[in-house]
């Protein structure tokens, strides 16, 4: 890998001594860095991401705007938490939809609704009830608090009956797609997810149980055959790869911007030198993790261009440049 005066240049090489969990360990020392969001966040592009990445997605009318009485939330969230609706196949699709928006006195009960189909049904942009008392989880952006998972999680409401009901090859696909896709939308690791019963395992079952169609069946953890929530967080990264490789881009994080471009990238994140302005941006594309060196020496047009949003420590980009040499 070529380097000159302390930069990485040929931007373009083989990066094939970079993992996924190289880029993952340099983006968490960027995030911290990262400038908190300003005022509530509502996650209205949720629709076009799932479309995005090739989900079949369904919109619940007034769902840019439907939460609980909180309303958006405080910050990108920090996981999506699973669950079961405990509703049976009659009610699959727009019964279940609708009552999750509407029925319930909790209602909005979650914000995303998957159906036996594989469907995603979109349901609403700002925080839900469908969480409520629970233990304190770390994830990798920060902890949510006991009994806080509404305020930190994308809650999604997943159609079975929790009693020995099958779960679809297709509709497991869904799950794991959306985790996907939510989680590096919000800037978090594939892992940061949770379930209902990791998260309140002394009143909660769901999502259960491991009547479960394809090649992934998760083991259980109680005679409820509750998930064990390891495993589907094990699952998430094993299908990382399959999801970068594959033929639907990765969307891009609304805080990371882009330089425009044809290509499809997502930005991971982006370091300058505090001496020069000069900026490198690391990117997922469609076939792995590229590097652009972009040569904005002035930190003025490095403003105007990406916004006045990232102060970054230059000690970040020498542990990059090390790393990048090891082996």
């Amino acid at each position: 890998m070529a380097l000159r005066n302390g930069w990485l240049v040929n931007a373009m090489a083989d990066f094939g001594d970079i993992t996924i969990d190289d880029v993952y360990d340099r983006r968490d020392a960027l995030i911290a860095q990262r400038r908190a969001a300003k005022g509530t966040v509502w996650l209205t592009g949720m629709a076009d991401i799932l479309r995005y990445v090739g989900l079949n997605v369904i919109e619940v009318d007034g769902w840019e705007t439907r939460a609980r009485s909180s309303g958006g939330f405080a910050s990108w969230p920090l996981c999506v938490m699973w669950h079961h609706t405990a509703s049976g196949p009659n009610s699959d699709g727009w019964n279940d939809a609708s009552y999750i928006a509407y029925g319930d006195e909790n209602s909005p009960i979650s914000n995303l609704y998957i159906d036996r189909g594989g469907n995603v049904w979109v349901i609403a942009a700002g925080a839900t009830n469908t969480n409520g008392k629970g233990i304190s989880i770390p994830f990798s952006r920060g902890t949510v608090p006991a009994d806080g998972m509404n305020s930190y999680a994308l809650g999604v409401e997943c159609g079975n009956n929790g009693v020995g009901e099958n779960w679809p090859e297709v509709q497991i696909n869904a799950m794991f797609r959306t985790n996907i896709a939510m989680n590096l939308w919000f800037g978090n690791r594939v892992d940061d997810l949770s379930t209902h019963n990791y998260y309140a395992p002394d009143r909660k079952i769901d999502p259960a149980t491991d009547n479960v169609s394809g090649n992934w069946i998760p083991s259980v953890v109680n005679s409820s055959r509750s998930w064990n929530v390891q495993d589907i967080r094990d699952e998430s990264n094993r299908r990382l790869q399959a999801f970068i490789d594959s033929t639907d881009p990765i969307p891009p994080h609304p805080t990371y911007p882009i330089p425009e471009t044809d290509e499809d990238d997502m930005a991971t994140f982006i370091i300058r030198n505090s001496d020069t302005g000069q900026v490198v941006l690391l990117a997922y594309d469609g076939a792995g993790v590229t590097a652009t060196g972009l040569a904005f020496n002035d930190l003025g047009a490095y403003q105007e261009r990406f916004g006045n949003w990232l102060d970054t420590d230059p000690s970040v980009f020498d542990d990059f440049i090390a790393k990048s040499n090891e082996g």
